[in-house]
């Protein structure tokens, strides 16, 4: 403990050096010490000044959302629509419901903005990374498996001469556009991702074998499409969110005219947290 440290120089020094210690006059030495700024004016400086780096708070901000779709989704767990729910477990939410045989996976992404041009990482990775997780849980091969990117952005299309994102049929669930390069670019990178699995996983023989690889294939591209038909985009700004929140959930409870109280929602947090943590602790013991 520092107390003892500094006993222990005290009681370890001359009694002449003892005594100087004693006898300093604080009072006086503090006269001479000045604040060239007051407190406020260094607040004012330290939050007018840019700052070189905000990931932490990004990051922060981006998981405190994340967990405001978990209370959203809480609410259908409520309703009986799911018999549960996994935070941060294969993704960062997971739907599950037992008797209508359903699993849905939820990747959650937050953005500084409400509205942005189309986000190449959608194609390259994001719906990959989903589609991924599913088709590696082969217990899940006789489920419905459902998928879905929740942000508080809306990420527009991205039109040029040679090629068309677009977002808006999973967004509305409009009839997909033919060669729609966000189903394209997804399947492709998501047939990559497996292949690269496999290698790392597969003997010389399998590897070399030229019809194993064009069958492999041949099932991937089915399986994707068959994943983009369960595919959805949603996209709830913040203030929408906690409106949804604050409200949904007394209602689905019996309490028409009550709202959840911001400390309510942080607490559910915490239990979230603190569900999370013990779940962690678990898988690495």
């Amino acid at each position: 403990m520092i107390e003892d440290t500094l006993m222990s120089c005290y009681e370890n020094i001359s009694d002449k050096e003892r005594e100087n210690i004693l006898n300093v006059d604080f009072s006086v030495s503090s006269k001479k010490t000045k604040l060239t700024l007051s407190n406020d004016t260094l607040e004012n400086i330290l939050v007018s000044e840019n700052t070189n780096d905000d990931g932490g708070i990004i990051a922060m901000t981006g998981f405190y959302y994340q967990m405001l779709v978990s209370i959203l989704y809480l609410d259908e767990v409520f309703k009986c629509e799911w018999d549960g729910m996994f935070l941060d477990h294969h993704q960062d939410i997971v739907l599950f419901n037992e008797s209508k045989k359903i699993v849905k996976f939820v990747q959650v992404k937050t953005k500084k903005y409400n509205f942005s041009n189309y986000e190449y990482e959608i194609s390259r990775s994001w719906i990959p990374k989903l589609f991924k997780t599913a088709y590696d849980i082969e217990a899940l091969k006789d489920y419905d498996v459902q998928f879905e990117i929740v942000s508080n952005c809306y990420f527009s299309d991205e039109k040029n001469t040679r090629s068309h994102y677009s977002l808006i049929p999973f967004y509305s669930n409009q009839k997909n556009i033919p060669e729609n390069q966000v189903e394209v670019k997804s399947i492709e990178n998501f047939k990559k991702s497996v292949f690269e699995a496999v290698k790392r996983n597969s003997n010389e023989n399998e590897l070399a074998d030229g019809e194993f690889e064009e069958g492999l294939e041949d099932s991937l591209n089915i399986e994707a499409s068959d994943y983009f038909k369960k595919f959805k985009m949603k996209h709830i700004p913040y203030e929408e969110l906690e409106e949804q929140i604050v409200s949904r959930i007394p209602r689905t409870l019996g309490f028409d005219r009550s709202q959840l109280s911001l400390e309510t929602v942080n607490d559910i947090i915490g239990v979230f947290l603190n569900l999370v943590t013990i779940l962690k602790m678990q898988k690495f013991n």
